[in-house]
């Protein structure tokens, strides 16, 4: 399962580099326990965050009980990363964006703390920024003025 994570990540940052010409991409490792652990194993290679502004200059937010953050998908891009990703956020979010640029790559190595002869789950969590283009955020979604960026990891 190593081997096999471990290459998908290498093809979808090989996808990215074609795609954007600059990024910075950082490295970690975190241990989670087994249940956080089968999400990373089940979800996709790639966890986007995605800056949406409109015309106003807001940020689309996913609102929690305790914070908003940008919206996220999970997903495993297989020819082009950013119109997959357009894709997969609008059916997400109920919003359409361009996808404009790609801030930063982590490479992240999940590790089972509670069976430490598991393998490694390997993601990238990545930053685009996109625009807006048209659609109604769906529940739980807002346009604000500003958002702090947390991980998932």
């Amino acid at each position: 399962m190593g081997e096999l994570s471990r290459d998908r990540v290498t093809e979808t940052l090989e996808r990215l580099q074609e795609r954007y010409s600059s990024f910075d991409v950082q490295q970690t490792s975190v241990g989670v326990p087994s249940e956080v652990y089968e999400r990373a194993v089940d979800g996709g290679v790639l966890d986007a965050s995605v800056r949406v502004r409109n015309e106003a200059g807001e940020v689309l937010v996913a609102e929690s009980e305790d914070h908003e953050e940008t919206p996220r998908v999970r997903y495993d891009p297989a020819s082009d990363p950013a119109a997959e990703l357009e894709r997969a956020l609008l059916a997400e979010t109920g919003v359409g964006c361009r996808i404009e640029d790609l801030l930063d790559v982590s490479i992240v190595a999940v590790h089972d703390e509670d069976d430490e002869d598991r393998d490694p789950a390997y993601l990238l969590e990545a930053s685009f920024e996109g625009r807006y283009e048209d659609g109604t955020p769906g529940e739980r979604l807002a346009w604000r003025d500003e958002v702090e960026e947390t991980s998932l990891a």
